[in-house]
This record gives C-alpha cells, structure tokens and sequence, in this order.
C-alpha cells in the first residue's frame, strides 16, 4: 500500500484544523486523552492529533465517508470507525480506535474529508472528493451510508 505524505505548508494547514475557527467550532467535546506510540507514524503528530479532533467533533461528516484501506474487516463501516471507537450518549468521545494513527490510508481520507469540511463543502460533496481521489487505489472499502439528501 502507498504511504501518503503531506508536505510543508500542507502539513502546517492540516495541523491547524483544531487550532481554527472552522474546524475546531464543535470543539467542546469531551475526548480523552490520545497516546501516540513512541515511534514514526505516517503522518506528523500534529496532523495525526488534528486528524483525530476532526473525528471527534465532526462524526456529521466522517460517518458518511468510506475508508479505502481494508478496515471493513476489522468491522469499520466508515471513516470515523478508523478515529473513534465509541461515544456517550451525548456524542463526546470515551475511547479512540488506534488503528486511524498507524494507517496512511485512514489518515489519508480523514485529512482530506476536513480539508474539504474547511473548504466549506457539504458532506455529499466531501464524500465525492474522497471517493474520486482514493476510492480507485485498492479494491477495499467500508460499507459506508450515503448522506441523506439535502
């Protein structure tokens, strides 16, 4: 499987997620905390961490996105599986799924479904994006829903 890597100012606006207004507006989850292992991940840490906030706080979009690397066998049915492992009722987060931090694939989709979010574009769209740019590379996806209709 191919790694996919940001660079330079790619890497600084990813990180940013959770520090902008835009993406960071719902941030007033509750999360616990995100232990990254000692080694190299894929991804920077800030992008992977940034990353992993996205899916905290917007499951709206992610839940709606297929991921392209296999997860499907692990039980993933989109995107946000390969983030968050469960949520209380209220929608705050109570464990994370560690397998999003290790995989360049997961990484991949969740950076490009906030990068899209940020760009303002609706879910459907997000999903479109995704799909065009990731969804030809493997023969694997999620089982993922399609977003209601606007």
């Amino acid at each position: 499987m191919r790694a996919y890597r940001l660079t330079g100012l790619a890497v600084v606006a990813a990180a940013g997620l959770i520090m902008t207004g835009n993406a960071g507006a719902q941030s007033a989850r509750k999360t616990p905390p995100l232990n990254l292992p000692a080694y190299k991940l894929p991804q920077p840490n800030a992008v992977v961490k940034a990353t992993y906030q996205f899916a905290a706080d917007h499951p709206e979009v992610l839940r709606y996105v297929p991921c392209y690397c296999g997860c499907e066998m692990r039980g993933h049915t989109s995107n946000a599986d390969c983030f968050v492992k469960s949520r209380a009722k209220n929608g705050d987060v109570t464990a994370w799924e560690e397998h999003g931090m290790v995989c360049s694939m997961c990484l991949a989709v969740g950076i490009e479904a906030a990068r899209q979010y940020q760009a303002g574009k609706p879910v459907a769209a997000i999903r479109a994006a995704v799909e065009e740019k990731y969804g030809g590379i493997t023969e694997f996806h999620t089982p993922t829903p399609k977003p209601p209709a606007r």
